[in-house]
């Protein structure tokens, strides 16, 4: 932690070159800011060490939602920044405690990183959510339990459940 009381987040890394386009604000609304990091710049924001510091983290290491929270705010800076450059994200908590520290590390992992970003150059990651919807499964529970009272019927309610997980 800083003499500031702040710790530094960092989001990932971008090449050097690149004319990336930060979004207005990151985790906890804070600034998005680029930090030089040889041919790296690492997306960055200084956030409150008594909201976001080792302790903190350590205390909602097993809170699902507010490390969803978090995690929703990171991945949208990643994904900002995504739609105008090669970006090669970070793991969470990515908290340094200050930038001579996160430079320090860029550096000693250098080479991974340079060609980690080389493998993502390029290429748009995906997500696919399937939900279940329980209430339909419930009401084809009613459904089957009711006897049909003609071969006609059972086909037409088959039908109808086939459409329906359809």
């Amino acid at each position: 932690m800083s003499a500031s009381g702040s710790v530094l987040h960092a989001y990932g890394v971008v090449p050097a070159d690149s004319d990336v386009r930060l979004p207005v604000s990151g985790v906890d609304g804070a600034r998005v800011e680029t930090l030089p990091a040889g041919e790296l710049l690492a997306l960055v924001s200084p956030l409150d060490a008594a909201r976001y510091g080792e302790e903190v983290w350590r205390a909602h290491a097993e809170d699902p939602e507010w490390l969803a929270g978090f995690a929703l705010e990171h991945q949208e800076v990643l994904s900002a920044v995504a739609t105008t450059t090669d970006v090669l994200p970070f793991r969470i908590p990515g908290m340094y405690a200050d930038r001579d520290a996160l430079v320090a590390t860029v550096a000693a992992e250098r080479e991974v990183l340079l060609s980690s970003l080389e493998t993502v150059r390029g290429h748009v990651e995906w997500g696919v959510k399937v939900f279940w919807d329980s209430a339909s499964e419930a009401a084809e529970a009613t459904e089957a339990a009711e006897a049909p009272v003609s071969g006609q019927d059972y086909l037409k309610r088959r039908a109808e459940q086939l459409g329906a997980k359809e």
